[in-house]
């Protein structure tokens, strides 16, 4: 299981694919379903949010969090096999 902190960076600039969760869903090729969280089953509300590992990793990344867990102040577990996308556009959408 991977553990997270929400950087809570949402940023106004997108990239080409519109907004931060059609950037997770283009690079998944899997539409986003639930908040990755892993004791969430919230369906609503989802938006790619950024998120650094809880380890020496300063790469940021994009995962599918519901409103409460896009805001959330405490380290996050995300469910297994969730793939982190990153959040840098020259690596993913090229822009």
């Amino acid at each position: 299981m991977t553990q997270i902190k929400n950087i809570n960076g949402i940023t106004k600039d997108n990239c080409s694919c519109g907004d931060w969760l059609n950037h997770w869903n283009n690079f998944t090729h899997k539409p986003a379903v639930f908040c990755a969280e892993i004791r969430c089953t919230q369906m609503f509300g989802l938006a790619g949010a950024f998120v650094q590992e809880i380890m020496d990793d300063t790469n940021w990344y994009v995962v599918p969090l519901c409103e409460k867990h896009q805001v959330a102040t405490e380290e996050l577990t995300l469910i297994n096999n969730i793939t982190l996308v990153s959040s840098e556009r020259e690596e993913t959408c090229g822009e």
